[in-house]
């Protein structure tokens, strides 16, 4: 799939974001669900961190590709903090 993003020249920034969007929505439909807990909803700080640096991708990749990384390890750490905090 990411060849093709490649191939056809989809901005890897609007292809990163939109699958972003879609595991943050799908997350809230566990969470009406009452799968996950809503205090998973934690996991949404490492969100608004990620926005930005998907925006700056473009200038310098590498070091933001790192950040995004670091800051995405976040993610499910939050996810099961939240599971435990909710009870």
């Amino acid at each position: 799939m990411a060849y093709m993003v490649w191939k056809y020249g989809v901005s890897l920034e609007w292809y990163a974001s939109t699958w972003l969007m879609f595991l943050l929505i799908y997350q809230l439909f566990l969470i009406q669900l009452n799968i996950l807990n809503p205090a998973t909803a934690l996991a949404f700080i490492p969100a608004a961190a990620v926005i930005p640096l998907l925006v700056m991708m473009k200038g310098n990749f590498r070091k933001t590709m790192g950040a995004i990384v670091l800051v995405a390890a976040f993610y499910p750490i939050l996810l099961l903090v939240g599971q435990i905090i909710g009870g």
